[in-house]
């Protein structure tokens, strides 16, 4: 992946969710971009969700994200077999504008 001189890479973008809460980075193009649908998977989850939820094929990590940023007494364990989306969904969970969370959230090798 390559970056420009400000170290902003051309082929993802930077995106925010929940008001910016969760903050990914996703693919710019020619594949599939997490939208309000990932945030509309979390919010169905009840509000007294406790334990573990594994999020299959969770691509960068949004839906898995915002779960765990919604509801702190969760483990979410994201899994995704496309190695460009599981390694930015491992980058997601780095960022620090997740880091409040994402303690609670993992992710899987590439299947």
């Amino acid at each position: 992946m390559q970056a420009d001189a400000s170290g902003a890479r051309a082929d993802v973008t930077r995106d925010l969710f929940l008001g910016g809460a969760v903050e990914v980075l996703q693919p710019r193009t020619r594949r599939h971009r997490s939208g309000l649908d990932a945030v509309f998977l979390a919010a169905s989850l009840p509000q007294d969700t406790l334990g573990r939820v594994y999020d299959l094929g969770s691509g960068v990590g949004v839906a898995g994200l915002c779960a765990s940023a919604r509801l702190p007494d969760i483990t979410v364990t994201l899994v995704e077999r496309d190695p460009l989306a599981a390694g930015l969904a491992q980058e997601n969970l780095a960022l620090s504008a997740n880091a409040a969370f994402s303690p609670g959230c993992g992710s899987s090798r590439p299947m």
